[in-house]
C-alpha cells in the first residue's frame, strides 16, 4: 500500500442550510480554499414544516458530515476541518470509524494506506446535554426505505401482515423502484439528491474514486425525513449476511457491506440517540435472517417477481440499465442460485431472461461466491455457506442437473463438503443477534 499524498492540506465542512419552504437542504464543502462543492437534497415533505428546532438541526449537521464522504475521497486531505458545527470526543470517534470502515473497499482498491489516517476534530469538551423535543406532536408511524430488491419487499410484507402502517421512501427517482412501489400499492415519497457535477469532472481528471457507504448516507437522510414528517421508526431490510467482510488487511476487515452491518447499525443507533434525538428508532427488521432465508420468504410470498431487481447495474450513477437483470454480474449470479433453491426452473429463467447455471462464463464468479478461488465479490452478496446450501437445495430438485455450473458443483465441490444438511439448517435458522424493538422482532421470529 502507498502512503496517502494529497495535493490539498484540508477538507472543509463549510456550511449547511435548509429551506423550509422548498424542503431543500444544501451542504457545502471545500478542498482548502481552492475547490468547493455544493450538494443539494430535496426532501419529500408531506405537511407544513414548523420552526427548525435543535433535533432537525442536529440531523442536518449529521447529514452534512455523512454526505461529505463523496467529496473527501477525491483527494483525501490529511486534515479535516469542521466549520459548520462541533463534535465531542464520542462523536468524532464515530465519524472516524464510519469513514475508515465505510471507505475500506475504496482504500483497498486504490492501494492506499489508510490505517489511523482519518481524524475528525473533537472540539467540545462536554458530552451533549439532552436535546429537547421541539415538535408539538410526538413522532409516530414508520418509514421503509425501498430500493426495489427482495429485501425491502420482504420487509414490506412482514409489516403489512402485522397491520403496521408505513410510508415508502426512496432516495432518488428510479423506474425500478417506482414499479415496485406501484406493485405494493402505496405512494412513493422521493428524496432527491443532487451531487455536485464537479465531482464527476474531478474523477475524469484522475481524482480517486470508488465505493462509499451508501447505506449510512441513506440512514441520515431518513432521519431528516422522519423528523420533517413526524415519523418515529426507520425500518430497514438489511440481512445478517452483511455482517461478513470480504478480506482482512492486517487486523482491519474490509467489508463492502459495512454500512449495512449490525455493528454499523448499532453505532448509528447510538449516534442518533445521543446526538440527534432519542425519539427516532433506526433498525433492520431482517437482521436475524440470512440472504437464503430471505429469498425463501420472498419466493413463498409469490409476489413481485415481475418488478423486483437486485442487479446493481440498474442503480449505477449516470448509467441507465436496459434490462432488469444483466445476467453477468456477481449479484445476478448470487440471486439466481438463491432462488433456484426454491423456485421452479422455468419460472426462474423467465425472470432472469436466461439460465445462469448454464452460462460457463459465470464459473469464475461462482467459484468466488463459494470461496473456492479469489475473494468474496465486492457486491451485496451472502456468505459461502449460503451459496453452498442454495446449490445443494437446487441440485436436489433435479431440474438443473444438466447445466454446466451445476455439473461442476456436483463433480468438484459437493464431494469435498461434509454435513451439508447441518449447513442448510444453520443458514436457514434465524439468529438472535439483532438490534430492533421487541414489538418488531416478533414479526420475524413468529413468521
Amino acid at each position: 500500500m502507498q502512503k496517502i499524498v494529497s495535493p490539498y492540506k484540508t477538507f472543509r465542512f463549510v456550511s449547511y442550510d435548509f429551506d423550509a419552504d422548498s424542503g431543500e437542504a444544501s451542504f457545502v464543502y471545500a478542498l482548502d480554499h481552492e475547490v468547493s462543492f455544493t450538494e443539494k437534497v430535496k426532501f419529500a415533505v408531506l405537511g407544513p414544516i414548523g420552526p427548525i428546532g435543535p433535533m432537525l438541526d442536529r440531523a442536518l449537521f449529521a447529514l452534512h458530515l455523512m454526505a461529505g464522504i463523496s467529496y473527501y475521497k477525491t483527494y483525501c486531505p490529511a486534515e479535516i476541518v469542521i466549520e459548520s458545527g462541533e463534535l465531542n470526543a464520542t462523536e468524532a470517534a464515530f465519524w472516524n470509524k464510519l469513514y475508515t470502515h465505510g471507505l475500506g473497499e475504496f482504500f483497498y482498491k486504490n492501494d492506499l494506506d489508510f490505517r489511523g489516517y482519518i481524524k475528525f476534530p473533537s472540539e467540545k469538551s462536554q458530552e451533549n446535554e439532552k436535546i429537547p423535543d421541539s415538535r408539538p406532536d410526538p413522532l409516530m408511524g414508520a418509514i421503509v426505505p425501498i430500493g426495489g430488491g427482495k429485501d425491502s419487499l420482504v420487509t414490506v410484507e412482514l409489516l403489512q401482515r402485522a397491520g403496521i402502517e408505513f410510508d415508502l421512501v426512496a432516495l432518488g427517482r428510479h423506474e425500478r423502484i417506482a414499479e415496485a412501489a406501484a406493485a405494493i400499492g402505496q405512494p412513493l415519497n422521493i428524496i432527491e439528491r443532487q451531487l455536485d457535477p464537479q465531482l464527476f469532472e474531478l474523477n475524469k481528471q484522475g481524482a480517486w474514486n470508488g465505493h462509499v457507504p451508501i447505506s449510512a448516507y441513506i440512514a441520515f437522510t431518513m432521519v431528516v425525513h422522519a423528523l420533517l414528517n413526524g415519523k418515529r421508526d426507520i425500518v430497514l431490510g438489511n440481512e445478517r449476511s452483511a455482517n461478513a467482510g470480504n478480506l482482512m488487511m492486517g487486523d482491519l476487515e474490509i467489508n463492502h457491506q459495512y454500512s449495512k452491518s449490525l455493528e454499523c447499525e448499532r453505532d448509528i443507533q447510538a449516534y442518533i440517540k445521543n446526538s440527534i434525538t432519542p425519539n427516532v428508532r433506526y433498525f433492520s427488521l431482517l437482521r436475524p435472517l440470512s440472504e437464503l432465508a430471505i429469498v425463501k420468504k420472498f419466493v413463498e410470498e409469490g409476489k413481485y417477481f415481475e418488478v423486483f431487481s437486485s442487479c446493481n447495474r440498474n442503480y449505477a450513477i449516470n448509467k441507465k440499465a436496459t434490462k432488469r437483470w444483466c445476467g453477468e454480474c456477481p449479484k445476478c449470479a448470487f440471486v439466481f442460485v438463491m432462488m433456484a433453491a426454491f423456485m421452479p426452473k422455468q419460472e426462474l429463467v423467465e425472470i432472469f431472461g436466461k439460465n445462469l447455471l448454464a452460462d460457463e462464463n459465470l464459473l469464475p464468479t461462482y467459484k468466488e461466491l463459494l470461496a473456492v478461488e479469489g475473494i468474496k465479490p465486492f457486491e451485496c452478496v451472502g456468505e459461502p455457506d449460503e451459496v453452498l446450501a442454495a446449490f445443494v437445495l437446487a441440485q436436489r430438485k433435479g431440474e438443473f442437473v444438466d447445466d454446466v455450473i451445476m455439473k461442476w458443483f456436483v463433480t468438484e465441490i459437493l464431494p469435498t463438503k461434509n454435513n451439508v444438511d447441518e449447513v442448510i439448517e444453520q443458514v436457514l435458522e434465524a439468529s438472535q443477534e439483532q438490534a430492533m424493538p421487541e414489538e418488531y422482532a416478533k414479526l420475524v421470529y413468529e413468521n
